[in-house]
């Protein structure tokens, strides 16, 4: 679940 967050901070700033 730790990964998920990381991937998702991921796309959140690849998003922006």
């Amino acid at each position: 679940m730790k990964k998920f967050s990381a991937s998702r901070k991921l796309l959140n700033l690849k998003q922006v």
